[in-house]
């Protein structure tokens, strides 16, 4: 009958058979380091989250505008883009003729300001079934915090036709 050879439990250890583990030192580094990209990306992904806000509801509103001039030619009638309510923007807006309502736009971030001294219900974006403007105006979006060029605003011109102005975010 063979012997079974006995080791020493701490031979082993030191040789690392037994070293399948992190150490305290090696863990606290690790959440230590995770902490610090943790606190430069979370700032970092707050004003991506912003900026993309503003973006989105300068798109739509942009995208809706062209697409009521559009409108305009094609059913040779008028058509109009007024906000939902009195005068806020930032509610929503709609797309409608007289007797049909083609798209209606739901209010975006809270936080993204639309405004316009220009235009509201009772003086709404208006095209002739040429495509012309009947008023001429400006619409701004802005939204607090927001970085680089994103205030936008929508010069809309007699033509119909709109010029797009950025500007520095101000807070």
């Amino acid at each position: 009958m063979q012997k079974k050879q006995q080791t020493n439990p701490m031979m082993e250890l030191q040789s690392g058979r037994y070293n399948k583990g992190l150490t305290l030192i090696e863990l606290m580094t690790a959440v230590a380091i995770l902490g610090i990209l943790l606190a430069a990306g979370i700032p970092m992904f707050r004003t991506s989250t912003i900026n993309s806000s503003i973006d989105q509801a300068f798109g739509h509103l942009r995208i809706d505008i062209d697409y009521a001039r559009n409108l305009a030619v094609d059913k040779s009638t008028e058509v109009r883009v007024e906000p939902v309510s009195a005068d806020n923007w930032q509610s929503g807006w709609v797309v409608r003729s007289d007797n049909e309502i083609f798209r209606f736009r739901s209010a975006f971030n809270a936080a993204v300001t639309i405004t316009s001294d220009d235009f509201d219900q009772s003086t709404p974006i208006s095209f002739t079934p040429s495509g012309r403007a009947t008023t001429v105006g400006v619409i701004s979006v802005d939204m607090p915090g927001c970085t680089g060029d994103r205030e936008r605003n929508i010069q809309l011109l007699f033509s119909g036709q709109v010029d797009i102005t950025e500007a520095l975010c101000t807070d």
